[in-house]
């Protein structure tokens, strides 16, 4: 797993991130998953099967972070839209 792959999204970064930096570390984490599944289901390596299934759960976990803040601002501003509206 490379440096890049391996942001930790705390509460604080992600509160001080924007809307759209939110989809796309949504979608990028999303790329990961997808990546990581594929290597474990090819690779032939035990060795290699545990690695990719750490950065597996690595990856799902910080998904679920990202993921919780996105439906947390989308509910708040759906709420905030109705109390505007009535």
């Amino acid at each position: 797993m490379s440096s890049e792959n391996s942001t930790c999204y705390t509460r604080d970064i992600l509160t001080q991130m924007s809307d759209r930096q939110i989809d796309d570390a949504a979608s990028k984490l999303k790329r990961l998953i997808r990546e990581a599944e594929k290597r474990i289901s090819s690779s032939k390596s035990k060795v290699q099967k545990l690695d990719d299934g750490k950065a597996l759960q690595s990856f799902e976990v910080e998904y679920c972070y990202v993921d919780d803040e996105r439906q947390r601002r989308q509910k708040f501003n759906e709420n905030r839209s109705r109390r505007r509206s009535a």
